[in-house]
């Protein structure tokens, strides 16, 4: 039903566009849906839902026409062992949805995330065959993704202690629907783009400097930690596969910077308003509530793990009643050694795509933010809600292949 409704859109782009519609919106549906809502003072949910039914009627378009450019990835190991960890994961949402009452959220809620916005866009973007044109596509997320964060930093307002006192977000900014966790990682996502169309002309030093700095700005007002470190991880990674340059030019720059804060470690705080640094500090002292929960929540997974290690124990960390916020903490309490292992010899696997693709000026972008998002999987979100993560990892599969650069395809 969903496929037929988002046929008329699908029917009226070009069939070559759209995987690069579906890349988009998988990365930037959610934050540009919450950034809209605000602008027009209308309910995130009704925009959200759309958003998620274009994206799955999209992939359920692609996965239905012929996919000559395509098939060669279902010869690849990683195929199989991301469709195996997926089909281990499935049977735990439908035994908990089952068995499992109080779980945090619905069962349509598992279902339309795990299937409609993870799974099978993965599967869509691997089978799609190669981006027609990764670099164009570079260049509009970066002006699409400007124009949504410059309008999120105008919009976004300084949080406070939540209504029941759990939860402190003093120091950090965000939309009514759009936390800040996710308000940073759509900043980094921002920056990281520009980063890489910077690095390799495909947007103009203006555009690029511009997302640089507004994508800067978001990542420091979120007050988020998890996006600070995934943004770092990443930008490391893709620089050193460039020669490292622009990382010893960042380094020269931010000298100053760095022997201010030797000085005063709060400056920064001080000077932006945020808690960003603050929130580090606290974190690593595990004096915020935040990084007290996660580590109850990684012991909690880790024992059901134990106590049931071959297919895994429960859907939700019994103690904290959510998830661990730990990619391979969940597979292991989801799915067990079957699942788990499939996942981490899927992903070790991938490393070798990753390291093609980072060597690839109009594709490279796509490895560089499957690290960010990666790397954001250990700290934060679970794995029927990384919309990003599972595209892009189908993206991975499609672009970093043995084949995928080359044009080795049959056309």
């Amino acid at each position: 039903m969903t496929a037929a409704l988002a046929r008329p859109v699908a029917a009226a782009i070009p069939a070559v566009t759209r995987p690069d519609l579906l890349t988009g919106l998988a990365l930037f549906g959610f934050p540009l849906a919450a950034v809209a809502s605000a602008a027009l003072g209308l309910p995130s949910t009704p925009i959200s839902v759309m958003g998620r039914a274009l994206v799955l009627g999209l992939s359920l378009m692609i996965l239905l026409r012929p996919m000559r450019n395509g098939l060669w990835v279902t010869r690849s190991l990683q195929f199989w062992l991301l469709g195996l960890f997926w089909a281990v994961y499935l049977g735990r949402i439908a035994v908990a949805l089952a068995s499992e009452g109080g779980l945090s959220r619905s069962g349509t809620d598992y279902w339309s995330f795990a299937l409609g916005a993870c799974l099978i866009p993965m599967a869509a973007l691997a089978l799609a065959g190669p981006l027609p044109a990764p670099d164009r596509l570079c260049t509009a997320l970066v002006r699409i993704g400007l124009a949504g964060c410059a309008l999120a930093l105008w919009l976004a307002e300084p949080m406070a202690l939540s209504a029941h006192g759990a939860v402190s977000y003093a120091g950090r900014y965000a939309l009514p629907a759009l936390n800040p966790i996710f308000f940073g990682h759509f900043a980094a996502s921002l920056t990281l783009l520009g980063y890489w169309a910077a690095r390799n002309g495909l947007a103009g030093p203006m555009l690029a400097l511009a997302a640089l700095g507004v994508g800067l700005a978001g990542v420091m007002l979120s007050g988020s930690r998890g996006p600070v470190v995934a943004l770092g991880g990443a930008l490391v990674r893709a620089d050193l596969a460039r020669g490292g340059r622009a990382l010893v030019l960042a380094a020269l720059a931010m000298l100053p910077i760095g022997l201010l804060m030797l000085a005063d470690p709060l400056a920064l705080d001080r000077w932006f308003g945020v808690a960003t640094i603050a929130r580090f500090g606290s974190g690593l002292r595990l004096e915020d509530a935040a990084a007290v929960a996660r580590t109850v929540s990684f012991a909690g997974a880790w024992q059901q793990f134990a106590a049931h290690p071959w297919l895994g124990d429960a859907l939700e960390e019994s103690r904290s009643g959510l998830y661990p916020h730990n990619l391979f903490l969940e597979a292991l309490m989801t799915t067990g050694l079957v699942g788990a292992t499939a996942l981490v010899t899927a992903l070790v696997a991938l490393t070798g795509s990753l390291a093609r693709l980072l060597r690839q000026p109009a594709a490279g972008w796509i490895a560089v933010l499957a690290l960010q998002y990666g790397l954001a999987a250990q700290f934060s979100g679970s794995i029927y809600s990384a919309t990003a993560l599972w595209p892009l990892l189908g993206l991975v599969l499609s672009q970093g292949g043995r084949a995928g650069i080359g044009g080795h395809h049959a056309r």
